[in-house]
């Protein structure tokens, strides 16, 4: 098999294979030899080196043969079997195995992972072929957690206790998963997604652009792992990428197809710099391209910021939005077909279902099936129980996994109440201790300093600086959406209307309880006093969220009384009155747009929606009423200014962000609330006008009296404003004859002005209302 070289740039080198070799150690009673672990564990060995039991059990740093003076050499034969993955804190036993990728002059951590890799053929082939298979592709890759069982499963019947008996469970616990074989189909499409990286420059813009914007504060990847995994993307196969050899691009895609079939092996005593290696460079795998590619598609929709790179690589924000969604979704693919589950993999899901949210929009069904995959990625995992770091879990990834499960189950909710359906993830069976309030640089450290990070968090696990982050938003966040689960639970219930009443009222009462327990600086966020800090506009930004969030909980509360228990709507009307002012000011404020407009987009066409219909219809209603209330719940012409600047914010929406995924329900909504406007400010026909004339003329004959009483009682007709007739409405309009009127029109104020008019006083000229 030929050689190949790899330096610095990307040149791949040596893809060879693995061999173990059969020891032929004999014991006086003539059985072979085992191993140490072996034969203390009292387990069948295969009698190689490393044998395969400690290569599934993970520990061929402890595979070898005690030298043993009565046993006789036998003629050793050799077998090949594919290597796994190494723990990074077995570097010793790595020089036994040979490695397929690596550079001249290695890290000086000398912890890199080997994978073996077989030479993809030079010829091409039709697509047609039969499957093109490697040498191990039917072999198993063991995985020490495949996947989640709890304690009602066959599985924990079986073993639990065990260890305790003296009988060692690893074995009995492990999963076998078939490895996928690398047919020429797959090759083919691997190829294709790994073009977009020919440009290396243009990828790390991109990137460099989304975390440079809020949206990058919250991604399931947080941007120093990100960088690492860049820098060691482009040091080991930049020139490859570049270049796009069909030949050297076919090794790599193989490559990769191995490394991502190979569970990711660590311990809790894995370093961050450790652990981010067993993702890039030489161990570069299809969840992490996928996770590039999902970045590259959240800076271009990220507004004003990406403008200057898409003229500057002459593209366009929808071509880059379209072609990364799909090497994403295929990625996702490889992934799903190696089925390995681990944290890379729950990054991937959950970085796929938010862009695929923002292109096709929550209702979409394949949004739906999505949010499916990351929810049961999330359980699968175990991530819904208690997060520890331990002897398997180092400090900073139970961190990061802890920030994952905040952001996958309050998105959940969240998306959960907006469609009106259950929950898949609930409060109910999921541990939710929220994560440390703690920075990039203050997570990825080594255990003693994350200890000593601990130490100086104040109560509640914030920060003692005050500084304003992501994470801390979400920490004070996660108790609300478990609210708002609760919120979810009595719409979807069938309760009786005393039932919904009073747990509403408890969950009122929890709402301020929990306000009680949060920091002050972001307790003064429930009275509308924002927060402020060093970046204004992101800063400010949580606060608005985090208001919104709060009060959309109370919104929705408000209408399952108003729904479910038949309570007033008074509560409902003053919610949406609030909300509905905040998202006024939002809209029409340019730094929150520029820095986070999927975000203030995402207020306005949901919570603003939400908000301007309750309203569009009260108003309606209002308009409509036989009698005009005296003091009505919405004050009509601010509320039709209010409106009309919302519309026009739904009209630039519309506009700018075509590929959003609220499109279609800011259409459906500026249709509606326009039609509503349109019925409350356009003048009647001529046919009605004549027929509410000649149904106000008989209504004042029949019935005299009751017209009077109306005045009294504080309430007047809301005939559609021709109770005066044309004529004096025309005069009117244009001279108020120096008569101190509220204003002039149609409007029910001026008629309660003209019944307490004393009409005895010398009315003036028209002359003196001009002067």
């Amino acid at each position: 098999m030929p050689d190949m070289n790899h330096e610095p740039g990307g040149r791949v080198i040596q893809l060879q294979q693995t061999s173990q070799t059969f020891i032929g150690k004999y014991r006086r009673n003539r059985k072979l030899q085992s191993c140490e672990p072996c034969r203390k564990s009292k387990l069948a060995c295969d009698h190689k080196v490393p044998c395969g039991r400690c290569i599934r059990r993970r520990c061929v740093d402890k595979c070898f043969y005690h030298p043993n003076p009565l046993t006789r050499n036998r003629q050793t034969t050799s077998d090949t079997l594919p290597t796994p993955s190494n723990s990074p804190t077995s570097v010793g036993s790595s020089h036994r195995l040979v490695q397929s990728v690596e550079l001249p002059h290695s890290p000086k951590t000398g912890d890199a992972v080997r994978f073996v890799c077989r030479e993809a053929p030079a010829v091409h082939r039709a697509s047609s072929a039969p499957p093109l298979h490697h040498r191990h592709g039917h072999e198993f890759v063991h995985s020490e957690k495949h996947s989640f069982l709890g304690s009602t499963s066959v599985t924990s019947m079986l073993t639990e206790d065990l260890e305790k008996l003296g009988v060692p469970s690893v074995d009995l616990q492990a999963f076998s998963a078939q490895s996928v074989a690398i047919s020429y189909d797959r090759i083919t499409k691997g190829c294709e997604v790994l073009a977009f990286l020919k440009n290396s420059s243009m990828v790390n813009q991109f990137v460099n652009c989304f975390y440079g914007t809020w949206e990058g504060d919250v991604a399931f990847c947080i941007e120093p792992i990100m960088k690492m995994w860049l820098m060691d993307l482009g040091r080991f196969h930049e020139t490859v990428l570049k270049n796009q050899n069909p030949d050297k691009i076919r090794r790599l895609c193989e490559l990769i197809w191995h490394n991502t079939q190979s569970p990711l092996v660590y311990n809790g005593k894995t370093s961050p710099k450790e652990w981010m290696a067993l993702s890039t460079g030489a161990n570069l795998r299809w969840d992490v391209i996928g996770l590039i590619a999902c970045y590259v598609a959240g800076a271009a929709a990220a507004g004003d910021r990406s403008k200057r790179l898409l003229e500057e690589y002459k593209t366009t924000r929808e071509a880059v939005m379209s072609s990364m969604v799909e090497i994403a979704a295929t990625c996702l693919t490889f992934c799903r077909e190696c089925e390995i589950l681990d944290d890379t993999f729950l990054w991937l899901t959950g970085e796929y279902y938010g862009l695929i949210s923002f292109v096709k929009g929550d209702v979409s069904s394949a949004v739906y099936r999505a949010g499916a995959e990351l929810a049961s990625t999330f359980l699968a995992m175990g991530l819904h129980q208690d997060i520890r770091a331990n002897a398997r879990v180092p400090p900073f990834l139970a961190q990061l996994r802890k920030q994952v499960r905040m952001v996958t189950y309050s998105g959940e909710i969240s998306v959960s109440a907006f469609l009106g359906r259950p929950p898949r993830l609930s409060y109910r069976y999921i541990n939710l201790d929220t994560a440390y309030d703690f920075s990039n640089d203050e997570t990825l450290v080594d255990e003693s300093e994350f200890a000593a990070n601990v130490s100086k968090l104040i109560e509640g696990g914030y920060n003692s600086d005050g500084r304003h982050r992501a994470i801390t938003f979400w920490k004070v966040w996660v108790p609300f959406a478990i609210l708002r689960e609760q919120i979810l639970e009595l719409a979807l219930g069938n309760l009786p209307a005393d039932e919904v009443l009073r747990r509403a009222d408890e969950i009122q009462q929890k709402a301020k309880e929990q306000w009680a327990n949060v920091p002050a600086r972001y307790a003064k966020c429930r009275e509308g006093e924002l927060l402020v800090g060093a970046k204004k506009a992101g800063v400010t930004l949580y606060g608005h969220m985090l208001r919104q969030g709060t009060q959309a909980n109370e919104f929705i509360l408000q209408r399952v009384r108003f729904q479910k228990a038949g309570a007033s709507a008074e509560g409902l009307i003053k919610v949406a009155q609030q909300m509905f002012k905040d998202i006024i000011r939002i809209s029409e404020d340019p730094e929150l747009t520029k820095i986070s407009s999927i975000n203030t987009n995402y207020m306005v066409a949901i919570h603003g929606l939400r908000c301007a219909a309750v309203l569009a219809v009260e108003l309606l209603r209002q308009e409509q009423l036989p009698v005009y209330p005296k003091e009505p719940l919405l004050p009509r012409s601010q509320t039709i200014q209010d409106l009309s600047v919302f519309v026009s914010r739904l009209d630039l929406i519309l506009k700018v962000e075509l590929l959003q995924g609220t499109f279609p329900l800011c259409e459906q909504g500026r249709k509606v609330l326009t039609r509503i406007l349109d019925k409350i400010l356009s003048p009647p026909s001529a046919g009605d006008r004549a027929c509410q004339l000649s149904h106000t003329d008989g209504h004042q004959h029949a019935h005299p009296q009751p017209e009077i009483n109306h005045f009294q009682d504080g309430m007047v007709p809301n005939d559609g404003g021709d109770y005066l007739s044309h004529s004096s409405f025309t005069v009117m309009d244009d001279f108020n004859f120096a008569i101190d009127a509220p204003y002039l029109g149609p409007d029910h104020d001026f008629r309660q002005w003209l019944e307490n008019m004393d009409w005895t006083q010398t009315l003036g000229s028209p002359s003196q209302a001009l002067r």
